[in-house]
């Protein structure tokens, strides 16, 4: 069985293996849907075993058909079955590239719409991406779970932040209560923010996919007004967001997932929302957090709606200086980030730029990562989705937590597919894989081994998850499978999937959390 899910595998061959794994499981709780975005259309994927569901199959067919009669059920190399043909998403053209790739956000809906109706929620969203042509694609990958505690309803409000154009645009669709609910209180939100926003459709935004488009809105830093300027282009408003997610909590809403579309010359960061089938007395608070690591020294961005969000960024503060490299983490108070309540300082949690163009620039350093993660998880923090926000290149992971109460674990996975040996590198993991369940993964030419990765706690590695090659990193489902899987055994759930690097070579990561 050595190899029999790695890229080199015959595709029969890793069926038959996937189905002997399921059937010593159990409990096969997971789903992975993949969006493999082409120039024109997309291929939609399936791993789990819920994709021999017919009635599932069915209704996922049905949403598809309605973006391109031609979208038929195929096969895909590693997944369970694919629909290619779809339209999801805006097509490439050379006219109107600086809106490529985004997403027809009634599509979307009704295709997590055909999910919930079987009882699957997204719960992560690494972002993996690639070439197609001379340009860049993102490709969201949704890990969802079963919602057998029914905490929500089978509705989905999914809202899309397109900044890269003239005026920047929030759009939004969902339930026709929920859209009327945003044009009171939540636009008022946006318009403290944004006093010149309106609201219309136009050519590339149209009532066909949207149920309401904001207009004049600035949810990112934007681009650099010239070369010369000293700022990052397209860094999140953290106070922005905050609004957007604070506000759409109060209306029994809570943030699930947020996929990532678009591609290096049109970056679109998407929420998926899910409402409370019983409503809370209380709204929880929010905390929201980004990594700015092109900056020298780098710097951890907070935001919050909690009593007492300086006793938060001196928690992480404190968290972070026992971790090597970190040691002269300060709270900052130069005024640059504004558009933030505290700056943390000197926080080295990527390993930068690297020396030679053939190595990985910006891969997250995992000591650094748990650390954070490891503080907000330990003191009642779960974390809800990691939204990601790219721009001329530059990636900034960017974190949300609600406070639960609930203490718990937190667990960190980075993928590294574009490097010699190709690994994952695991923190906060128990060592319990079981040895054949890893040999599935690994390149059948090498010998799998656990190999060292610096700041992590275990790396495994000569595995294979995507197609590979440098910036052609097409997820495969079955690998992807077999590690969730592993891990959900051991009690680790998705929790999101930050994405690090840069966009000529993305990192996807995935962050799992389990009750302590």
């Amino acid at each position: 069985n050595m190899g029999c899910c790695s890229s080199s595998a015959e595709h029969k061959t890793s069926v038959a293996y996937m189905d002997q794994i399921r059937k010593k499981r159990q409990g096969n709780n997971l789903l992975i849907l993949g969006i493999k975005i082409h120039s024109s259309d997309c291929t939609v994927c399936l791993s789990g075993e819920a994709a021999q569901n017919a009635a599932l199959l069915y209704a996922l067919e049905v949403v598809l058909k309605k973006t391109n009669s031609r979208a038929a059920r195929a096969s895909e190399k590693m997944w369970d079955v694919a629909w290619p043909k779809a339209k999801i998403t805006s097509p490439h053209h050379e006219s109107s590239w600086r809106q490529a790739f985004f997403p027809r956000g009634r599509h979307v809906v009704g295709l997590l719409d055909a999910l919930a109706g079987h009882g699957w929620v997204p719960v992560a969203a690494p972002n993996f991406g690639g070439p197609i042509g001379e340009t860049m694609s993102s490709w969201p990958v949704m890990v969802c779970e079963n919602d057998q505690a029914v905490l929500y309803t089978k509705e989905t409000l999914f809202l899309a932040v397109k900044d890269f154009t003239y005026p920047g645009k929030l759009c939004a669709c969902g339930p026709a209560d929920v859209i009327e609910s945003l044009k009171g209180n939540f636009a008022a939100r946006l318009r403290d923010s944004f006093p010149a926003i309106g609201v219309g459709f136009d050519s590339s935004d149209t009532s066909e996919d949207w149920d309401v488009v904001w207009t004049g809105t600035l949810i990112t830093s934007g681009p650099k007004a010239s070369s010369q300027e000293k700022t990052w282009s397209y860094f999140p408003k953290g106070d922005v967001v905050l609004a957007i997610v604070a506000e759409i909590y109060r209306l029994g809403w809570r943030l699930v997932c947020a996929p990532n579309f678009g591609g290096r010359q049109g970056n679109w960061p998407c929420f998926i929302f899910k409402r409370l089938v019983s409503q809370p007395a209380e709204t929880p608070a929010i905390v929201v957090a980004a990594v700015k690591d092109r900056d020298s020294p780098g710097r951890l961005c907070l935001s919050g709606t909690h009593s007492n969000p300086s006793g938060i960024a001196q928690g992480l503060c404190s968290a972070l200086k026992k971790v090597k490299g970190n040691e002269s983490v300060v709270l900052s108070e130069d005024g640059s980030d504004s558009d933030w309540e505290y700056v943390l300082c000197n926080a080295s949690i990527t390993t930068g730029v690297a020396p030679c163009a053939w190595q990985q620039s910006y891969f997250p350093r995992g000591a650094s990562v748990q650390a954070i993660l490891s503080t907000m998880a330990g003191t009642g923090w779960k974390l809800a989705a990691c939204p990601n926000f790219e721009g001329d290149g530059d990636t900034w992971p960017t974190f949300i937590w609600e406070f639960s109460g609930q203490v718990m674990k937190s667990a960190f996975v980075a993928i590294k597919d574009e490097s010699t040996p190709v690994k994952y590198c695991l923190s906060g993991v128990e060592q319990t894989f079981e040895i054949s369940l890893l040999a599935a993964l690994h390149d059948p030419k090498k010998s799998m081994s656990q190999g060292n990765e610096e700041d992590f706690d275990m790396a495994i590695e000569n595995t294979k998850l995507t197609a590979g090659g440098w910036g052609t990193c097409w997820p495969h489902g079955f690998p992807l499978e077999i590690l969730l899987g592993e891990l959900f055994q051991s009690g680790w759930i998705p929790a999101a999937g930050p994405t690090f690097g840069s966009m000529h070579q993305l990192c996807p990561a995935l962050v799992l959390q389990k009750n302590s």
